[in-house]
């Protein structure tokens, strides 16, 4: 295929460079199902407002790297179902799921522009394991229709106590002990995933109140590398449902 003959970019490669250091290998396909995921985004971020046009030259740092950086942290089991909420250009479900060929994603969003420009995506890089569904995660009908998810996870799309509302009924009820791997732990079920930014105190507070949840840690997405990349006060936060 000619993507396969491309060159590859100077920033891929640190970022290949950055997860090998971190403890995830990236194996030359993958990377070069990312270098065309990134191609994609881009072509299609001219036509659709997929992410910041500002920072469409920083795509494999401030895109990429911190959609699989969780990766440096837990994984995702095999055969667990992963809802990306939210996902407007695939972000992080595409990254994820190009990394965790095992597992099962489905990326939602409201706006049928953006998850048909993520269709179009998701087919031209030939991923088996993801789902691409246009809805609001509170619709009924969307909850009714869907399978329960073990996992639910979001980057920058909302308030963490409307993340962890939505997320409730779209959980499967049955919860699996985490277990070692060679990437470390592994995502429980019934875990809600949240990329977010800034001093998150108040909003954690907030979110405790108002849905009654209180296990809610936060990792510091500080790993090998992650110093000259630009992500300084990004966190993961997770909520243990």
């Amino acid at each position: 295929m000619e993507h396969d003959t491309q060159p590859i970019p100077e920033p891929a490669l640190r970022v290949v460079k950055i997860c090998r250091e971190n403890g995830l290998v990236v194996s030359e396909d993958k990377l070069r199902m990312l270098a065309l995921y990134a191609d994609s985004l881009l072509d299609c971020n001219t036509r659709v407002n997929l992410i910041s046009r500002s920072d469409t030259t920083n795509i494999w740092f401030s895109h990429i790297l911190h959609s699989i950086s969780i990766l440096f942290f837990r994984v995702f089991s095999s055969g667990q179902r992963v809802l990306d909420l939210g996902t407007g250009g695939g972000l992080p479900g595409v990254p994820l799921a190009i990394l965790m060929p095992d597992t099962n994603f489905s990326l939602l969003d409201s706006i049928a522009k953006k998850t048909n420009a993520v269709q179009q995506m998701v087919s031209t890089i030939g991923l088996g394991n993801v789902l691409v569904e246009t809805s609001r995660a509170e619709d009924p009908a969307f909850i009714k229709r869907s399978e329960p998810f073990d996992v639910v996870i979001s980057r920058a799309v909302a308030s963490l106590t409307d993340l962890i509302r939505w997320s409730k009924p779209l959980l499967t009820r049955k919860q699996s002990a985490s277990h070692g791997t060679a990437g470390g732990a592994d995502f429980r079920s019934r875990t809600l995933l949240a990329l977010k930014g800034g001093d998150l105190e108040q909003e954690i507070r907030k979110a405790k109140i108002k849905t009654g949840e209180s296990e809610i840690s936060i990792i510091d997405l500080v790993f090998c590398g992650s110093e000259e990349i630009g992500l300084q006060d990004k966190k993961l936060v997770i909520v243990q449902m």
